[in-house]
Formats: C-alpha cells, structure tokens, sequence
C-alpha cells in the first residue's frame, strides 16, 4: 500500500529535503494509525511573524485515494502541551 512508503528511509529522506526549505526540523518520523502509516514533522518556521516563537506540527497521511494533511502550531514555549493534543487530533483523523 502506499501508506507503508512512510516508513521507508528514502521517503523520510525525500520529506525532510521537502520540509528543510521551510521548517527548521526537530523531529521526522513515521508513524501508524490503524495500519496506515504517515509522517510526522515537529519543527519551526523559518520565516514570518513570530518565527521564532512558533512550534509547527504536521503529519501526513497518504492511501491510494488520497492525502490527508494535519497542520496545526502552537507557541514553542509550551510545545509538548500542543503536541498532546495534536497527536490525539492525529488519530482521529479518517485517512482518505
């Protein structure tokens, strides 16, 4: 399935070649919900207002029927709060 590419070094490689234009990366990995496999990125912005005070996380979801995205930010002065909750947002979402 096109899910278990997320799990591939090679598509991690290609993600944070992606994401590193944009993103100062802290982490990158993937991860599965119901058997569907995704990547998740924490980092912060490079650019724009507050920058530097912003933590990013996105995760993306693929299937054969399509992608599903999860972006969401929070302060990077109480990352690990917004990171709870944005993992439990994570599984709550329907893969295409």
């Amino acid at each position: 399935m096109i899910s278990d590419l997320a799990g591939q070094p090679d598509r991690l490689k290609t993600c944070r070649g992606v994401f590193e234009y944009i993103f100062t990366i802290a982490k990158l990995e993937s991860y599965a919900v119901e058997g569907i496999m995704g990547v998740v990125m924490h980092g912060k912005p490079k650019a724009g207002p507050n920058h530097a005070s912003v933590f990013i996380y996105m995760a993306i979801t693929e299937t054969p029927r399509g992608r599903t995205t999860l972006t969401c930010a929070t302060t990077q002065a109480e990352p690990a709060e917004g990171i709870k909750v944005f993992d439990q947002l994570r599984t709550a979402v329907n893969a295409p």
